[in-house]
Protein backbone atom coordinates (compact mmCIF):
# COMPACT_ATOMS: atom_id res chain seq x y z
CA UNK A 1 0.00 0.00 0.00
CA UNK A 2 1.40 3.63 -0.73
CA UNK A 3 1.77 5.91 2.47
CA UNK A 4 -0.55 8.49 1.16
CA UNK A 5 -3.64 6.16 0.53
CA UNK A 6 -4.66 5.64 4.06
CA UNK A 7 -7.33 7.48 5.67
CA UNK A 8 -6.25 10.82 7.10
CA UNK A 9 -8.75 10.16 10.47
CA UNK A 10 -6.25 8.48 12.24
CA UNK A 11 -5.53 9.78 15.64
CA UNK A 12 -3.26 12.45 16.78
CA UNK A 13 -0.65 9.93 18.00
CA UNK A 14 0.08 9.09 14.59
CA UNK A 15 0.30 12.24 13.07
CA UNK A 16 3.88 13.03 13.14
CA UNK A 17 4.50 9.39 12.19
CA UNK A 18 2.46 9.31 9.08
CA UNK A 19 4.12 12.98 8.19
CA UNK A 20 8.10 11.48 8.59
CA UNK A 21 7.20 8.41 6.67
CA UNK A 22 5.68 10.28 3.88
CA UNK A 23 8.29 12.93 3.92
CA UNK A 24 10.93 9.76 3.85
CA UNK A 25 8.68 8.41 1.06
CA UNK A 26 8.82 11.55 -1.34
CA UNK A 27 12.07 12.42 -0.43
CA UNK A 28 14.17 9.30 -0.92
CA UNK A 29 17.11 10.85 -1.56
CA UNK A 30 17.77 13.24 0.97
CA UNK A 31 16.94 11.40 3.62
CA UNK A 32 19.17 8.55 2.85
CA UNK A 33 22.10 11.08 2.28
CA UNK A 34 20.95 12.20 5.54
CA UNK A 35 21.84 8.29 7.04
CA UNK A 36 25.71 9.27 5.39
CA UNK A 37 26.34 12.02 8.27
CA UNK A 38 28.83 11.21 10.87
CA UNK A 39 29.70 13.23 13.65
CA UNK A 40 32.52 15.29 12.77
CA UNK A 41 32.13 14.47 9.26
CA UNK A 42 34.15 17.95 7.12
CA UNK A 43 30.80 18.46 5.22
CA UNK A 44 27.45 20.79 5.10
CA UNK A 45 25.70 18.54 7.20
CA UNK A 46 27.95 18.59 9.97
CA UNK A 47 26.10 21.74 11.76
CA UNK A 48 22.77 21.14 10.30
CA UNK A 49 21.99 17.73 10.67
CA UNK A 50 21.88 17.25 14.83
CA UNK A 51 19.91 20.44 14.71
CA UNK A 52 17.57 18.55 12.35
CA UNK A 53 17.13 15.71 14.71
CA UNK A 54 16.96 17.67 17.14
CA UNK A 55 14.27 19.34 15.88
CA UNK A 56 12.04 16.54 14.83
CA UNK A 57 12.80 14.94 18.21
CA UNK A 58 11.14 18.30 19.70
CA UNK A 59 8.11 17.94 17.82
CA UNK A 60 7.72 14.27 18.94
CA UNK A 61 8.40 15.38 22.36
CA UNK A 62 5.83 18.17 22.51
CA UNK A 63 3.18 15.73 21.08
CA UNK A 64 3.98 13.59 24.23
CA UNK A 65 4.01 16.27 26.97
CA UNK A 66 0.15 15.63 28.39
CA UNK A 67 1.65 12.33 29.33
CA UNK A 68 4.33 13.58 31.05
CA UNK A 69 4.01 15.82 34.06
CA UNK A 70 6.18 19.06 35.41
CA UNK A 71 9.35 17.17 36.56
CA UNK A 72 9.15 14.64 34.12
CA UNK A 73 11.00 16.08 31.34
CA UNK A 74 13.51 13.74 31.30
CA UNK A 75 11.58 10.68 30.84
CA UNK A 76 9.65 12.60 28.40
CA UNK A 77 13.02 13.38 25.86
CA UNK A 78 14.12 9.45 26.69
CA UNK A 79 10.56 8.44 25.45
CA UNK A 80 10.56 10.58 22.24
CA UNK A 81 14.11 9.79 21.42
CA UNK A 82 12.91 6.12 21.75
CA UNK A 83 9.85 6.64 19.45
CA UNK A 84 11.94 8.80 16.35
CA UNK A 85 14.73 6.39 16.76
CA UNK A 86 12.76 3.36 16.00
CA UNK A 87 10.35 5.17 13.19
CA UNK A 88 14.23 5.63 11.62
CA UNK A 89 14.66 2.02 12.18
CA UNK A 90 11.72 1.18 9.83
CA UNK A 91 12.87 3.69 7.52
CA UNK A 92 16.30 2.48 7.43
CA UNK A 93 14.96 -1.10 6.40
CA UNK A 94 12.82 0.05 3.80
CA UNK A 95 15.08 2.09 2.33
CA UNK A 96 17.34 -1.11 1.97
CA UNK A 97 13.83 -3.19 1.05
CA UNK A 98 14.66 -5.13 3.67
CA UNK A 99 11.41 -4.74 5.84
CA UNK A 100 9.85 -7.88 4.04
CA UNK A 101 12.84 -9.63 5.87
CA UNK A 102 11.77 -8.66 9.55
CA UNK A 103 7.94 -8.97 8.61
CA UNK A 104 5.48 -9.16 5.63
CA UNK A 105 3.85 -5.86 6.14
CA UNK A 106 4.46 -2.22 4.78
CA UNK A 107 6.41 0.48 6.54
CA UNK A 108 3.13 2.47 7.57
CA UNK A 109 1.66 -0.64 9.50
CA UNK A 110 5.09 -1.23 11.43
CA UNK A 111 4.74 2.72 12.45
CA UNK A 112 1.02 2.25 13.32
CA UNK A 113 1.86 -0.83 15.51
CA UNK A 114 4.79 0.82 17.56
CA UNK A 115 2.74 4.48 17.80
CA UNK A 116 0.08 2.95 18.94
CA UNK A 117 1.03 0.47 21.11
CA UNK A 118 4.16 2.58 22.47
CA UNK A 119 1.73 5.61 23.27
CA UNK A 120 -0.70 3.29 24.90
CA UNK A 121 2.10 1.76 27.20
CA UNK A 122 3.20 5.53 28.31
CA UNK A 123 -0.66 6.40 28.78
CA UNK A 124 -0.91 3.45 30.71
CA UNK A 125 2.07 4.42 32.96
CA UNK A 126 0.76 7.33 33.98
CA UNK A 127 -2.47 6.28 35.67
Amino acid sequence: RDLHSFPTRRSSDLAIAREYLAFTDRHRNRWAATLEFKSGAPHGFQEDFPASVSRLVAEVERAMAPLFPPGREGERRLAAAVLWASLEGINTLTAADNLHMVAPTTAWDMAQSLVVNYMAGLKQKQK
